[in-house]
């Protein structure tokens, strides 16, 4: 027996496909540029919901409605200009995702509620027409997290490639090592750049090191 909370309004045949005023729609927040595969969802807040008047909302409330479930995004923002992608179909890949805008907004809506009905074998109460947002990062936030670790790394390398070469000049200063072209130079330099420790070491360490690098 059917439930007594569920209307005929909400449960109809797929053939019908009455679709009602009010529908659902979820937000989903991903990395990148539209239109390409963005599965990251990592510091990324969960898919939000809300209700859509098909009769009264217009594309500006969505946009406002995205605006907001996206402003407190530590480290990521919606770039100027973004515009919101539908997901057309249950299992359609973000490649075919279809930009909303003023003039089909509405359209792509209704189609893609109704394919998501027949789905659901008519049960409108369980249609969710997704749409997508794609976040750039701010540069100051979680988002750059990669990009900081990287710099990080970078200066690390360059401290331990300066430090090479103070090594390699000082035992040159002090005739524990032959004169060596920039070349040489710059090759052994990287060489003991890449070992654990460097500490100082003496001219038949040193030799020993530098030999080992051009093997």
């Amino acid at each position: 027996m059917a439930s007594p909370a569920a209307s005929s309004s909400s449960l109809f045949s797929p053939s019908e496909l009455e679709i009602p005023q009010i529908i659902q729609i979820k937000l989903h927040p991903r990395k990148g540029q539209p239109q390409i595969r963005c599965r990251s969802t990592k510091d990324l807040p969960d898919p939000q919901g809300w209700t859509h008047n098909l009769d009264e909302d217009s594309f500006l409330v969505i946009m406002e409605r995205i605006k907001r479930r996206i402003a407190d995004t530590n480290g990521f923002k919606w770039p100027g200009g973004g515009k919101p992608y539908i997901q057309p179909t249950h299992n359609s890949a973000q490649k075919n995702n279809q930009e909303l805008d003023e003039g089909n907004f509405k359209e792509r809506l209704v189609r893609a509620w109704r394919t998501e009905a027949r789905r659901l074998d008519g049960d409108a109460t369980q249609v969710f027409v997704h749409l997508y947002a794609y976040l750039t990062a701010t540069g100051g936030g979680v988002a750059s997290s990669t990009g900081r670790r990287a710099n990080v790394i970078q200066r690390a390398t360059r401290a331990r490639l300066d430090a090479a070469h103070t090594l390699i000049a000082d035992a040159v200063d002090q005739d524990n090592l032959e004169a060596i072209g920039p070349i040489t130079l710059t090759h052994y330099a990287r060489h003991l750049a890449k070992l654990p420790v460097m500490p100082f070491v003496n001219k038949d360490q040193l030799l020993l090191i530098m030999s080992q690098g051009t093997t």
